[in-house]
């Protein structure tokens, strides 16, 4: 027996393992996914040399996690973490495979020009960074953090990675990587003017975020795109209030992969 029938015998178990435990959790009247989400398996056509080269770059220049995980209060403060609703200063990140399910489902593998992807909290910037090596039609990647310690941590990350992930890129995407750029800013994602107008794939990991906060991104992403075209899709934590999500997806976490599920995105079609 091969590796790809390996591979294939074990979505099927996973994924009848899954149906079971769907029915089951429907007869008890639980929620579908109570029990168990779809099995986390690669986008189609994932390479799995492309996934080990990606996985060793980020190895080599691994995240300060409990700098990332534990933050100063100065950087709490930031955040305006005055309810008891939720707490934004909570961290958690979209894993690798994740992304790549991420950037399948956002639609930005085939077929599109001039992709600018925007990760609204990016943390440690990880996502970024692997929307950079792996999107063969993005011109820019672009992330924006309000913990300075955070955001440090994704700019040093990207200084010392730079010259092997340029090379990198242009061995996985066979593009021009002059026409690539990342961007990591600090600031307050909901003081960003003219959101819409420069990016065309937005991923808000808005599972901490305010219902308050979610409609303030409601107002500025959802309404503003309709006299803009070039936002094409946004994917979200949270469901936005008042605007219908297009699709929902389950994508890998850090906080869902010890148990071998995904966290339920939401998709916005514009």
């Amino acid at each position: 027996m091969t590796v790809e029938d390996d591979d294939t015998t074990t979505k099927v178990v996973q994924m009848t393992r899954h149906v079971l435990l769907s029915m089951t959790a429907s007869m008890m009247g639980l929620p579908c996914d109570f029990f168990s989400t779809p099995p986390m398996m690669e986008p189609p056509s994932t390479k799995k040399h492309h996934v080990k080269l990606i996985s060793t770059l980020f190895s080599k220049y691994s995240t300060n996690q409990t700098a990332v995980y534990h933050i100063p209060q100065s950087d709490v403060q930031l955040m305006n973490v005055n309810s008891a609703e939720k707490d934004p200063s909570i961290y958690g990140e979209i894993t690798q495979l994740g992304a790549r399910q991420l950037f399948y489902y956002l639609r930005m593998l085939h077929g599109q020009k001039n992709i600018q992807f925007a990760d609204l909290g990016c943390g440690s910037g990880q996502l970024v960074l692997q929307a950079y090596l792996e999107i063969p039609l993005l011109t820019l990647a672009y992330g924006i953090e309000l913990s300075p310690t955070r955001l440090d941590i994704a700019i040093q990350t990207w200084e010392q990675m730079q010259m092997q992930a340029v090379e990198l890129r242009q061995t996985l995407t066979g593009n021009n990587t002059s026409e690539a750029i990342v961007d990591f800013q600090e600031g307050d994602l909901l003081q960003l003017e003219k959101l819409p107008q420069k990016f065309s794939h937005v991923y808000i990991a808005s599972l901490c975020f305010t219902k308050q906060m979610m409609e303030q991104l409601e107002g500025k992403l959802i309404c503003s795109s309709i006299k803009n075209k070039k936002l094409q899709c946004i994917a979200t934590l949270q469901e936005f209030p008042s605007i219908p999500f297009s699709r929902q997806e389950y994508i890998e976490m850090t906080w869902t992969k010890p148990y071998n599920k995904g966290c339920l995105v939401y998709f916005y079609d514009l």
